[in-house]
């Protein structure tokens, strides 16, 4: 118990105000990729539901646009949310 105490009782110093405010983090997440994946996945939709109105089995394009678009909606989500404006 007096091991632990010690340890826990030593003081670290608090960053600068600025620097608490905002934390900065490495942008693993690019916006050309995540608005290339936008596009590709809008597109494969589109397309799918146009194809659809002639020919039935081309709404399976609109279904392989559903894991892009959700792969975009959380790249997005998490793109804003580490931005400095999230």
């Amino acid at each position: 118990m007096v091991l632990r105490s010690l340890v826990y009782t030593r003081r670290v110093s608090a960053p600068p105000k600025n620097e608490r405010e905002r934390p900065r983090y490495p942008a693993w997440i690019r916006v050309r990729r995540t608005l290339a994946l936008w596009l590709v996945a809008g597109g494969l939709l589109i397309a799918g539901v146009v194809v659809a109105r002639w020919w039935l089995p081309g709404l399976v394009l609109g279904l392989l646009a559903l894991p892009l678009l959700d792969i975009a909606i959380v790249l997005s989500a998490a793109m804003h949310r580490l931005g400095p404006g999230g």
